[in-house]
């Protein structure tokens, strides 16, 4: 027989095991191929303002979605071997040498590879029209986009293809020169078992990784000080070495704690869940610890981008408090640009904010971070002229209300400003700004009688706010607001339109490369999870037959194995969902508005991901089991 012909006839045959996985690649290669196209084409840059951006974003979401790929199939390789063993042995048996068996398999992958390679490229071609216009829709703009084929793109999936393959070549030489023949007929037997520690060192670390864990999540709502980088890396660190004790020693140490108090005795059911779990945990501590960490990031991450997006408007207004703002010297400007607009019959309030520039000296006052101020200059603007502008501001005489500070909150209980001997007491303290940040990045609002006794000795600026009435008419009072300066020597103020636009198309940008990265990471990591549960099972079909033989049925079996596979697919779940909610507890300071919405969203696409891949493990597990039993 013909080494194509054997290779033909695996493949047939292991069809069941590799269908997933090669579904897999189609789907990442077919993203991989429509974010290189987007990558490479020019026309989506011309219609975005921050064209120079896109190129960079999706080059990263490139390099990102390689690495999950090429991890991914390694990984998914080295299962698939260890559950092969048994049959590349038998291989070698029959008289095959080590190098026909490793060409086999070489051939085998190239197959499947290069499959799943040119349907990806194919697919890219048919739906990169539809995520286009889906990016499109997202950054909410209406332009024509003429998606060109790019050649580019190909030769980038072509690379990728070639590094795959470079790889697991490597990988496969590597499993069949470094096992024996032994070595591959028990390569299913190897290394689950568990090496017994001293029961009062096994509690403490135990009782480690709670505390480590603990004191990470404790510390991460409480690191905004000037201490922050630190603060950061040591919740990383309590919180990854934690969960890693938590996966190999406290989580089999309670079930072992469960097994004690049964003396061991356990029901049916918990001896197929409980037992193996135990049996099988610190081998993989690992893989859960890599998952449950890298799982929470990148959630924690795509729920972060999504929560920015979702606030994108009050994130923009917090910025731009004024729809348009116009300097002292840009007077004419402003004159023409409200001619404009009630030429146009737009809708509009005009006002006028006068300010001045002082040194002053600050007491008891944190601007956030923990960061203490002392001394500073900043601008003084009256609280009557604030209101007019459309700045919900009030306070008595003698008090003040800063605006600019650097975090979320800001305790300014004994706050105290002194400017030319006038003291003003800090009665606020706000993350947003009483001025477009482009003209002046702090304000501090005070009554009218003491900015009169400042303007006195300082020159005073004054300032022109525009803002239009009617939402739907804002883009088009931005247009004229720029042609007002288009024949003006010198740059015009940005906008709130144009703050809005540029902060939805980065948000917009990172919750289209973060969520598809997300969704290809956590499949990913879910077919792995699955991968390891059918391993499993193909190892435990010994165990099967000897407890059908007992008198226990198919069901009483598929139950059993239905807990232990929810508990594996659970505890990943569970933790990283864990993570996610305190590190976006540590920085949820970052948006204005609820977040509660994305926060939902971004889990539940999480949970329903593990949820199919619970059900396909559980439902090939039963055909399994029915198979070794003749059912």
């Amino acid at each position: 027989m013909r080494l194509t012909e054997l290779v033909r006839r695996n493949m047939i045959k292991n069809m069941k095991q590799y269908y997933l996985y090669f579904f897999s690649l189609i789907f990442s290669v077919m993203l991989y191929f429509i974010f290189s196209t987007i990558q490479y084409d020019d026309s989506i840059g011309q219609a975005i303002q921050s064209s120079s951006s896109v190129s960079t974003a999706f080059l990263v979401g490139v390099i990102f979605l390689a690495v999950i790929m090429l991890v991914f199939v390694l990984y998914a390789k080295a299962l698939f071997y260890k559950r092969r063993g048994r049959e590349i042995g038998l291989y070698q048996l029959i008289g095959l040498s080590k190098w026909q068996v490793a060409k086999m398999l070489i051939i085998e992958n190239l197959f499947l590879l290069a499959g799943a390679t040119l349907i990806g490229i194919a697919l890219g071609l048919v739906f990169a029209r539809i995520f286009l216009l889906l990016f499109m829709k997202v950054l909410q703009l209406n332009a024509e986009i003429s998606l060109e084929f790019s050649g580019e793109a190909i030769l980038q999936t072509g690379v990728l293809f070639l590094s795959i393959l470079t790889l697991t070549t490597i990988q496969t030489i590597l499993v069949i020169q470094k096992h024996s023949l032994v070595e591959l007929f028990r390569s299913k037997e190897q290394g689950e078992g568990i090496q017994e520690e001293r029961p009062k060192r096994q509690a403490i670390m135990a009782g480690l990784g709670v505390l480590f864990i603990g004191f990470g999540y404790w510390l991460s709502g409480n690191m905004m000080n000037a201490f922050l980088f630190f603060n950061m890396l040591a919740v990383l660190f309590f919180t990854i070495f934690g969960t890693f004790l938590l996966f190999r020693v406290t989580i089999s140490w309670l079930m072992e704690r469960i097994r004690k108090r049964a003396d061991g005795h356990l029901s049916f059911k918990n001896a197929l869940s409980i037992a193996p779990m135990i049996h099988r945990m610190k081998s993989n501590a690992k893989l859960f610890t890599l998952i449950t960490t890298l799982s929470a990031i990148t959630l924690t991450l795509t729920t972060g981008a999504y929560s920015l997006y979702y606030s994108t408007a009050e994130e923009s207004r917090g910025m731009y408090p004024h729809d348009f703002m116009f300097t002292q010297s840009d007077a004419e400007q402003a004159e023409s640009f409200t001619a404009l607009l009630e030429d146009k019959e737009i809708g509009f309030k005009a006002a006028e904010i006068e300010t001045v520039n002082k040194e002053i000296t600050m007491e008891g006052f944190d601007q956030g971070f923990g960061i203490e101020t002392e001394a500073q200059p900043t601008t003084f603007a009256p609280f009557s002229q604030l209101q007019k502008a459309g700045i919900n501001v009030k306070a008595e005489a003698g008090e003040g209300i800063y605006y600019g500070t650097l975090g979320p909150e800001v305790n300014v209980e004994n706050a105290v400003i002194t400017a030319d001997d006038q003291k003003v007491s800090l009665i606020d303290a706000k993350n947003m700004y009483a001025l477009n940040i482009d003209t002046n990045y702090s304000v501090t609002a005070v009554d009218d009688r003491t900015f009169r006794s400042l303007q006195e000795t300082a020159e005073t600026e004054t300032y022109t706010t525009v803002n239009v009435s009617d939402e739907e008419e804002r883009e088009l009072a931005n247009e004229l607001y720029h042609s007002v300066f288009s024949n003006v020597d010198g740059d015009d103020l940005a906008t709130y339109v144009d703050r809005f636009k540029q902060s939805l198309e980065s948000a917009g940008m990172l919750i289209f490369i973060s969520g598809f990265l997300g969704t290809v990471f956590l499949a990913a990591t879910g077919s792995i999870l699955y991968f390891k549960q059918m391993t499993e099972v193909e190892e435990e079909k010994s165990s099967y037959r000897t407890l059908r033989q007992l008198g226990f049925t198919v069901e009483n079996m598929v139950s059993g194995i239905g807990r232990k596979q929810l508990l594996f697919f659970l505890l990943p779940l569970a933790i990283g969902l864990l993570h996610c909610y305190f590190a976006i507890q540590s920085i949820d300071f970052l948006f204005r508005t609820s977040i509660v919405v994305p926060v939902v969203i971004s889990i539940s696409v999480y949970t329903l991901i593990y949820v199919f891949f619970y059900v396909l493990s559980l439902t090939n597990s039963r055909k399994e089991v029915r198979a070794v039993l003749g059912k």
